[in-house]
């Protein structure tokens, strides 16, 4: 009965760990909500009136003037990312042999030891990140936005790859020695497949929405930037459904939470019910017997 106890308490602790994180998109999902959506024009004329808010939901489409080209997808862009990996295949071997014992050479017998199986991988090598100036256009007048990729929900929506095999080998020594009469180096192989280049796009006409702190610069153009205290989402998808999508992952959280909860009670009934009876039960013996 005390595994009944002690599942019965796991349970419980993460549903009310899953009950703490569903509140965090929900909370979200509110803040967005409570963001007023407008149009660039009428942005404008508030912010000319000095009427500025903290924060605003802003779409339209991406519009640069001199769009960056793909070299593999051959697409402008205004951001373009390239990534460089290395694909591999990684085995461990292990040599021993013998050292030399009161200034007699003793024969060194060398022998690899049983290897694992070769392991895939790959690491990066290189990230290279390129941007343009260009500005999200909603037909009513254009804004510079700020960092957008470091904004929530941020995605680079077109890629394209390429693979370049290899032939070559490597050999690592790891520094892990046995110090006694017997010594044991180990090595690992490393194959190399080849590098795979990775390019993604945002190309120049995506629809994007916008969610942040609306200023102007010197030359008075508005920029969406992130807020010192708010939310700073950048994504294809509408508002709308980033805030559904939030509501839905909370409502998960809570409906496992509840599920948790009444399984977790449900175990910890059981088991001190069966104690009750137990206890009863010793108790009744004890009276017979005397």
């Amino acid at each position: 009965m005390g595994d009944f106890l002690v599942y019965g308490g796991i349970c419980c602790s993460v549903a009310a760990v899953l009950y703490y994180i569903g509140k965090s998109p929900n909370r979200n999902a509110e803040i967005l909500q409570s963001v007023p959506r407008c149009k660039l024009e009428d942005l404008a004329h508030l912010m000319d009136a000095n009427i500025l808010p903290r924060v605003v939901t802003i779409s339209g489409r991406v519009v640069c003037e001199a769009p960056i080209t793909g070299e593999l997808s051959g697409l402008g862009g205004a951001i373009v990312e390239e990534r460089v990996e290395e694909h591999h295949l990684k085995r461990d071997v292990e040599i021993k042999g013998k050292k030399e014992s009161k200034g007699s050479v003793e024969p060194v017998t060398k022998k690899c030891g049983e290897a694992d199986s070769w392991t895939p991988g790959y690491e990066l090598k290189s990230v290279n990140h390129k941007e343009a100036l260009w500005y999200l256009d909603d037909g009513t007048g254009r804004a510079l936005v700020v960092r957008a990729w470091g904004g929530t929900g941020f995605e680079l929506p077109v890629g394209s790859s390429t693979f370049e095999n290899s032939t070559e080998t490597r050999f690592h020594e790891k520094s892990d020695r046995i110090p006694f009469h017997e010594k044991s180096e180990h090595f690992q192989l490393i194959k190399i497949l080849g590098f795979k280049r990775i390019e993604r796009v945002l190309p120049v006409g995506t629809s994007l929405t916008v969610v942040g702190q609306p200023v102007r610069d010197s030359a008075g153009a508005i920029r969406i930037q992130r807020p010192h205290n708010g939310p700073f989402y950048v994504s294809q998808q509408t508002i709308d459904e980033h805030i559904e999508n939030l509501k839905s992952v909370a409502r998960w959280c809570q409906c496992v939470s509840v599920g948790l909860t009444v399984f977790g009670v449900s175990l910890i009934a059981n088991a001190l019910s069966h104690t009750s009876e137990d206890s009863v039960a010793v108790n009744c013996g004890k009276g017979t017997i005397h």
